[in-house]
């Protein structure tokens, strides 16, 4: 009897379960890097920790470089461009509520981190587009999600 190869997308997971990419390779990168980042975020509450906290420092990173003189062009870049590598996301419903909500947690998670060092939080109005009530379900939806456009352009 001949079994059939098993398809790239069935062997990526278990390789990656092994041998988990560094989350750094991850960032910013639209499917399957995207992909593989929200999915190990799903692997358990130890490993969302670790996505939504890497992405948490990510951002706070930019905001360190983020001032009114430069438009607050770093943050807003770094939110932006992962913004966008989540639109690559499959159409599951279930993966990207998931992305989502790992997302959301790491921008919280940079903003109170740049509040316990003692520093000015990001600016609000850089972020509160992903979180509109209406922004998650157009998300989740496989609907585009428009960020404003940057003050200049």
């Amino acid at each position: 009897m001949n079994v059939p190869a098993m398809p790239e997308e069935l062997r990526m997971w278990p390789q990656t379960l092994l041998n988990p990419p560094n989350l750094h390779q991850l960032w910013h990168t639209a499917m399957p890097g995207s992909e593989i980042l929200f999915e190990m975020a799903r692997w358990g509450p130890a490993m969302n920790q670790r996505v939504y906290t890497f992405i948490g420092n990510q951002l706070d990173d930019a905001w360190k470089k983020s001032t009114l003189i430069n438009a607050y062009a770093p943050y807003q870049e770094a939110v932006t461009v992962q913004w966008k590598a989540l639109e690559t996301l499959p159409a599951d419903p279930e993966m990207r509520q998931a992305a989502y909500d790992v997302f959301t947690t790491g921008i919280a998670y940079g903003i109170e981190r740049a509040k316990a060092e003692g520093r000015e939080p990001p600016k609000e109005f850089l972020y509160v587009w992903i979180a509109q009530p209406d922004a998650m379900q157009k998300f989740v939806d496989g609907r585009q999600v428009t960020p404003p456009t940057p003050p200049g352009n």
